[in-house]
């Protein structure tokens, strides 16, 4: 939405109000269809392939730089929504809870686990940025002494 408002202020609206109007709906639509599209076993799935993917470079980014003394990940994710607001799923129950970031999931915690006690990478930084909403991006750090709750699935509410 900043993105529209950036391109049409300052008079710029005059004569293209025809194409702010599209740049809003195609904007709402988009809203809609991811946030009714998101599937939480594909969004894993997908996070442990490209993570996987990362891993599987560790040696090359070590001796690309090879003057560091840790080396970590940034995962940033696109998020649907803006209030970090999830609907849990967990032991057989699903209620709400407000979560600094991402639920984490079983899959993902065993594979950030792994790389940090194998001693692959010393970090890893996950930031969720919500897509309509970025001045509202989170970041959490892992390290191998973090401790944090592991939930069966989410969805957004």
């Amino acid at each position: 939405m900043q993105n529209i408002y950036e391109r049409y202020k300052d008079g710029n609206i005059n004569g293209n109000e025809d194409a702010a109007v599209k740049a809003i709906l195609s904007l709402a639509s988009d809203s809609i269809t991811a946030q009714s599209g998101f599937i939480c076993g594909v969004f894993e799935s997908e996070f442990v392939r490209i993570f996987g993917e990362h891993l599987a470079n560790v040696n090359e980014y070590r001796e690309l730089n090879h003057d560091i003394s840790k080396l970590g990940f940034l995962c940033e994710i696109r998020i649907p929504i803006n209030d970090y607001s999830w609907v849990i799923h967990d032991n057989g129950r699903c209620y709400k809870q407000v979560i600094n970031g991402i639920p984490m999931l079983g899959t993902m915690f065993f594979l950030i686990d792994f790389a940090l006690r194998a001693e692959l990478i010393d970090f890893v930084i996950i930031t969720t940025i919500p897509i309509y909403a970025s001045d509202k991006a989170k970041s959490c750090c892992y390290t191998k002494d973090s401790e944090f709750p592991i939930y069966d699935g989410f969805s957004l509410r």
